[in-house]
């Protein structure tokens, strides 16, 4: 909420006669400035309403979201908001006819993000692998395994006579 509220504050922009405007209505009409505030709006409405960010315009971080499923969702016309990509998410840049906004997608094989609101998955570290796409942490490699190279798909199977 806090973000659409600054990119609402910031769009919004009130000129010297829309402000006198406001004050002579308060002077003349004995209005409270929520009064005079109120009916400014319902005279206006064509002025602030594209001042109204669009809920589907996400930040760096996060991504389309449906509130009804309370699903991630790779197009603006099933979104009903944006949410900070979860852990096992990355934030990827997305643009359709209304524009660009960002979606949420599962890190890839090889990859996976500890943290919330990322932009990219990390590498997965020595000793594990992801052999999938997924929202899944990297896994440890069993018994008999190992895996010396950051970012595996799969751990390697011991030499013989070894084993980790």
């Amino acid at each position: 909420m806090a973000p659409d509220v600054v990119k609402f504050l910031g769009a919004s922009l009130f000129d010297s006669a829309a402000v006198d405007s406001m004050m002579l209505n308060m002077k003349i009409n004995s209005l409270t400035r929520e009064q005079a505030a109120c009916a400014w709006l319902k005279d206006n409405d064509a002025r602030w309403t594209p001042w109204i960010p669009d809920p589907t315009k996400c930040d760096p971080g996060f991504g389309l979201y449906d509130e009804a499923t309370k699903v991630f969702t790779a197009q603006r016309t099933t979104a009903t908001t944006c949410r900070a990509c979860l852990p096992g998410m990355f934030s990827k840049a997305y643009s359709d006819d209304s524009g660009a906004t960002y979606v949420c997608e599962a890190c890839p094989a090889g990859q996976q993000q500890l943290g919330a609101g990322a932009m990219a998955c990390d590498l997965c570290p020595l000793g594990t692998s992801k052999l999938t796409p997924s929202t899944e942490e990297c896994a440890l490699c069993p018994a008999g395994q190992y895996q010396d190279e950051e970012g595996a798909f799969q751990c390697k199977k011991c030499p013989a006579g070894t084993t980790t």
